[in-house]
């Protein structure tokens, strides 16, 4: 969901309001990447809600916590996201999320 929510968002921002470019990767700019983890991390943490809301989580399930370990995740992803790794940023993206998500799974559940 990150993916979804933030890479459109960085597009559209990056493309407006994308004058300051990240230094280590000059096709980045500061204001995608941010919305980038803003959106990214709204857009997560309301389609799980919504999941929540329509009773297809466990009962067990604690949304404040998830929007709590969302943060680390959607800063995580950001980072990946900016990094000069072209063609594959998609993937990589995806993937450092998971291995995040899942080790802090394991650490607050």
């Amino acid at each position: 969901m990150l993916l979804c929510g933030g890479d459109g968002f960085a597009d559209i921002f990056g493309r407006t309001f994308g004058q300051t470019k990240i230094s280590w990767n000059k096709r980045k700019s500061i204001s995608g990447s941010l919305a980038f983890f803003f959106f990214g991390y709204a857009f997560s943490v309301l389609m799980v809600l919504r999941f929540y809301q329509g009773g297809w989580l466990r009962e067990t399930f604690n949304p404040a916590q998830f929007a709590i370990t969302m943060i680390p995740v959607a800063a995580l992803t950001t980072i990946v996201e900016s990094l000069p790794i072209f063609e594959v940023d998609n993937v990589t993206v995806a993937v450092s999320g998971v291995i995040l998500s899942v080790g802090l799974q394991y650490y607050y559940y």
